[in-house]
């Protein structure tokens, strides 16, 4: 089954690359990305949207 969470929020990348990093780190950490504390702001905004099932 490939439906997500209907609780957790859906982020576009254009909606995620507006963000801090500061509020990226806080997404990530919501969603428990591994490494997150040594990615920049694109691998954040990357991983993020990886781990929501691409866009």
């Amino acid at each position: 089954m490939m439906a997500s969470t209907p609780s957790e929020p859906t982020y576009t990348r254009e909606e995620l690359e507006a963000m801090t990093k500061d509020a990226l780190y806080d997404i990530a950490t919501d969603m428990d990305i591994a490494g997150r504390s040594s990615m920049t702001k694109a691998q954040l905004v990357d991983a993020i949207l990886d781990a929501q099932g691409g866009a």
